[in-house]
């Protein structure tokens, strides 16, 4: 199995969320359709259950999800999370949340309901498909069944598998290593195949479509969300956070594909969003990242847009075709004190510009300041 990054996560709550019920007291709007956890499985009742769920369903589920990831990775509670993952995916499915949950079912070696859920990502089209892939053939070999585990493998590596050493020394994959098959299977599919730190950037990258530019991320703009966008905690080691993201309010981050700015022989730009979890309408904030064009090595990131909570300073940018970066920043007022109302059922009165900065990225990739000036008249 892949070796896990675990996450730094603060203590989460369980969700009391009933798999196919009607109505919950997180859930706000009622469905047509619900899923039932029988259901989970079969592709045809979650695809359309899919097809009528309302996309406000996302967030209540991706709750539920973080639950799950705290119970599974921190608290080793493998009962609990794997109830917290069928309980996400009732409410609202995602590719990401079958992964998780073969996973635990792979450590609870329930090995037919993990390829089960395995292959419920893979038709979610989770990414990267390698370790999807490369998981079905462990649970395959653990169970006996070589001729799958076998097939699985030679996908897994086809596909950007291209761990030599971990493929050689998992102990998941003991039994069919044992078979005379197996080193010509994976002669054949390592035949060609880059190595897998570029493999793995290859796939981080092609999610980011082309930026028109000038590009702005306004207030509107900086807030939306798009769950279809999810980043996969697989890519990690790209994501400036994600490994050591901070939790609070016992709920986690998710972060989401915003677009490429640009790129040379030396650097690729991405830009990329971040929203903590706790909120009702989670504030949002986006990163501008640059990487090593090959396999993705992090050069330089800077914060450019939004705010990563309801205190700070609201930031807009304008990202330019000649590699600038322009920045504003707003203080937002509120109709009662946030300090005793708190800040999601009370309405911003004002928002004033106080500074202004510029950023520009060099010929290696460097994100540096440019210009600054405060005090500037607000709006």
């Amino acid at each position: 199995m892949k070796l896990f990054r675990y996450l730094s996560l603060l203590i989460i709550p369980v969700y009391l969320i009933s798999c196919g019920a009607k109505k919950t007291t997180d859930i706000k709007t009622e469905n047509k359709s619900i899923l039932n956890e029988n259901d989970i499985f079969n592709k045809q009742k979650v695809n359309t259950f899919i097809n009528e769920i309302s996309k406000e369903a996302q967030q209540d589920a991706k709750k539920q999800f973080l639950t799950g990831v705290d119970l599974y990775r921190n608290r080793k509670q493998l009962d609990s999370a794997i109830q917290s993952f069928k309980t996400s995916i009732c409410i609202y499915p995602f590719s990401k949340t079958y992964y998780e949950l073969g996973n635990a079912l792979m450590d609870k070696e329930d090995f037919k309901s993990a390829i089960s859920s395995y292959k419920m990502a893979e038709h979610l089209e989770y990414d990267p498909i390698s370790l999807v892939l490369y998981n079905i053939s462990c649970a395959n070999s653990r169970s006996g069944n070589l001729d799958e585990s076998l097939n699985y493998l030679q996908l897994a590596i086809e596909n950007g598998y291209t761990n030599l050493d971990h493929i050689m020394g998992d102990k998941d994959l003991d039994s069919v290593r044992k078979d005379t098959r197996f080193n010509e299977t994976v002669k054949t599919a390592m035949a060609g195949n880059s190595s897998s730190g570029e493999v793995l950037f290859g796939m981080y990258r092609s999610h980011f479509s082309n930026l028109s530019l000038p590009y702005v991320l306004d207030e509107k703009t900086s807030q939306a969300i798009n769950f279809d966008n999810s980043i996969s905690y697989d890519f990690d080691d790209f994501v400036p956070g994600m490994v050591d993201a901070s939790f609070s309010r016992d709920v986690g981050d998710e972060y989401f594909y915003v677009g490429k700015y640009t790129e040379n022989e030396k650097y690729i730009a991405l830009i990329y969003s971040q929203a903590g979890m706790w909120a009702e309408k989670p504030p949002v904030h986006t990163y501008l990242a640059t990487y090593e064009p090959k396999k993705g090595k992090i050069i330089d990131f800077e914060k450019i847009a939004g705010m990563e909570y309801y205190s700070d300073s609201l930031r807009t940018a304008k990202v330019n075709a000649d590699m600038s970066v322009e920045i504003k920043y707003f203080t937002q007022e509120w109709e009662k004190n946030p300090d005793e109302y708190g800040y999601e059922e009370n309405k911003r009165t004002g928002l004033t510009e106080v500074a202004s900065k510029v950023f520009r990225l060099d010929a290696n990739g460097n994100i540096s300041e440019v210009r600054k000036m405060l005090g500037m008249k607000g709006r």
